[in-house]
């Protein structure tokens, strides 16, 4: 009997852990699609999830789970009050990222997540190399973007791509050619995006998460490396190169394929100017200043997503979608009650993810959830990236595993693949 009961529940499992894989690769794979592409995938994976009673039932037993959707739902009612339309469907498509990372978290396995890290680690070579493409078709004030919308939302996924990289570099070390070039692609894709603070925040978090891992020597290395090129690439790398270029071309100098290959050596090279940078700062000066006198307006629970975009020109501010500062732009959409409620959700995650750390359990996936949870408050404090279809479901995917169980698989085999297991056992091995 107990034979028939263990075949029976292998076959009805099977199809189901076939379409927990499918949801989670299509999900890693949507993060690199346009943005477009990634909201439907988003919202097409949060009516499945609320199609099913047993999915339902996995939601709402997720730590804290009925605290974030009711911030993000408090979001929205707030956003139609006040004729926030933006910040309307902004609420809604994070309703539905929450709904589908707390369906994913609920199932996550280590197998599962380093699969999802593989493809993000695939897309981060290919987003690496259109970028370059797109470089080389502009000019020295090119900043490509390939399909994130903006320079920004593309040096953010190219940060966590490079940090993912060198997770799977240190946990599968069979396909370290791979992950190397997953790693100094998307690096290299962060560079190019010509967000000097990205680059800034992708180098400290990866060399501090070898330290943490234990490569000490490799997190030197990368640290070097990373200053080496930061000191170089404002003007030492261009000139070196049309240098050895020109060299190599026309000796004499008096040919004009040299002057055109000059020309585009330097604007490969070449992010952003010393003016464009100086304004770019100034900018962000004023956009926190119209921010902090727009606050004031709706303390307690804010306008919804999309805020600053409706106030900045009654303070005569600097146009922008966001606060840049990613503080800032909590208080000013959800008030502080509503960023109360955000900050202390975050700060649980945080505090579970170093427990387990602490507590030697699934301690490397716990670690790249740390550091990337620092490296996002580091670049949030000049620039609010997250909320953004692509980037904030890259965030969620690997927050997901936060999910990957370390009791015995026979405990948690209820919990890891039907969707029809009891709710009880939800409830019990929620942790």
């Amino acid at each position: 009997m107990t034979q028939l009961q263990s075949l029976s529940f292998r076959l009805t499992a099977a199809p189901t852990e076939k379409r927990q894989t499918f949801f989670a690769v299509l999900a890693a794979v949507s993060v690199f699609l346009p943005y477009y592409i990634t909201s439907g995938v988003i919202a097409a994976g949060a009516v499945y999830v609320l199609c099913g009673s047993q999915r339902r039932a996995r939601i709402v037993t997720m730590p804290y789970s009925k605290l974030a959707f009711a911030a993000a739902g408090g979001g929205l009612v707030i956003s139609l009050g006040y004729a926030n339309y933006t910040g309307a469907l902004a609420s809604v498509l994070i309703l539905c990222a929450l709904t589908d990372v707390f369906y994913l978290r609920s199932f996550m396995t280590r197998r599962l997540f380093d699969r999802m890290m593989d493809v993000v680690c695939t897309g981060g070579i290919f987003a690496g190399l259109i970028a370059v493409v797109q470089k080389i078709a502009g000019n020295a004030s090119t900043r490509p973007c390939v399909v994130f919308d903006n320079p920004n939302y593309f040096a953010t996924v190219m940060e966590i791509a490079a940090l993912v990289a060198v997770y799977r570099l240190l946990a599968n070390p069979r396909r370290r050619n791979f992950y190397f070039a997953a790693a100094v692609f998307s690096g290299f894709g962060v560079y190019l995006s010509g967000s000097l603070s990205a680059f800034a925040v992708c180098a400290c978090g990866i060399v501090f998460y070898l330290v943490l891992r234990g490569h000490i020597k490799a997190g030197i290395m990368v640290a070097a490396s990373a200053a080496a090129f930061a000191l170089l690439s404002g003007w030492g790398l261009p000139q070196i190169a049309s240098l050895l270029e020109s060299l190599s071309s026309d000796p004499s100098g008096n040919g004009t394929a040299v002057q055109t290959v000059e020309k585009t050596s330097a604007e490969i090279l070449t992010i952003r100017t010393e003016a464009e940078v100086g304004g770019s700062i100034a900018n962000r000066f004023s956009i926190w200043r119209t921010a902090l006198m727009a606050v004031p307006d709706h303390l307690l629970l804010g306008q919804g997503p999309n805020t600053y975009a409706m106030v900045y020109s009654r303070y005569l501010g600097f146009a922008s979608s966001h606060a840049h500062n990613m503080i800032l732009d909590v208080i000013l959409n959800y008030g502080i009650i509503g960023g109360g409620v955000i900050f202390f959700f975050a700060l649980q995650q945080f505090y579970t993810a170093a427990r387990k750390v602490r507590e030697r359990k699934s301690t490397t996936t716990n670690l790249l959830l740390i550091v990337l949870c620092l490296m996002m408050a580091m670049h949030g404090m000049t620039d609010v990236t997250l909320l953004w279809p692509q980037t904030g479901l890259l965030f969620l995917l690997v927050y997901s595993s936060s999910g990957i169980r370390t009791v015995p698989q026979a405990r948690c085999l209820m919990l890891c693949a039907p969707d029809f297991a009891p709710n009880h056992e939800f409830k019990r091995n929620a942790q």
